[in-house]
């Protein structure tokens, strides 16, 4: 049933929606996480780190209707939640590393001939690159030291994130149709 969700004829917005897939499968275990290196003190608020779930769900559907909006929308949904987490953790947390999967996102989900759609979707990255650090007041005090272990979460998680997209991306290049 799943695969079903995700299948499309475009081999390119078949693996966008793996993507958007797995995105929307793993937010549920970052708040878990979050709990598990800092304990519980960023409770309730590190459950709001949930909110982009369905968003991320939602890219499929959205496929079914336009192809293009989907593939826009999956790096400009990352990109909204690496800017929300951020200023839910703070920037000492490391979360605006996951505009780097963001940008290569956008910079793989585009043929050659759709670079106005590829910046579309940059676009909110790169200015968040170059506007970030300006988010305001964090609601959660996290201490240095779970702030540094918030960090290495993320580090490892973009890292993680940056292998999965290569991987599947990567298949595109070799020929193969199938993003499974």
């Amino acid at each position: 049933m799943l695969w079903r969700y995700i299948a499309h004829e475009d081999p390119l917005v078949a693996t966008t929606n793996l993507t958007a897939l797995v995105l929307g499968y793993n937010t549920p275990l970052y708040p878990l996480y979050l709990l598990w290196v800092t304990g519980q003190s960023g409770l309730p608020w590190s459950l709001l780190t949930l909110c982009s779930c369905p968003l991320f769900l939602a890219v499929p559907a959205l496929a079914r209707f336009s192809p293009r909006s989907a593939r826009i929308m999956l790096p400009v949904i990352g990109t909204l939640n690496t800017v929300f987490c951020t200023w839910l953790l703070g920037p000492a947390s490391g979360t605006e590393l996951f505009l780097i999967p963001s940008v290569t996102l956008a910079a793989l989900s585009f043929r050659a001939g759709e670079r106005k759609a590829m910046l579309i979707a940059v676009a909110p990255a790169i200015l968040t690159f170059f506007l970030g650090g300006h988010y305001g007041a964090t609601p959660l005090a996290y201490s240095a030291a779970q702030s540094h272990a918030i960090l290495r979460l993320n580090a490892a998680s973009v890292g993680t994130l940056s292998l999965f997209i290569g991987v599947i991306f990567a298949r595109l290049y070799q020929g193969t149709e199938s993003p499974a």
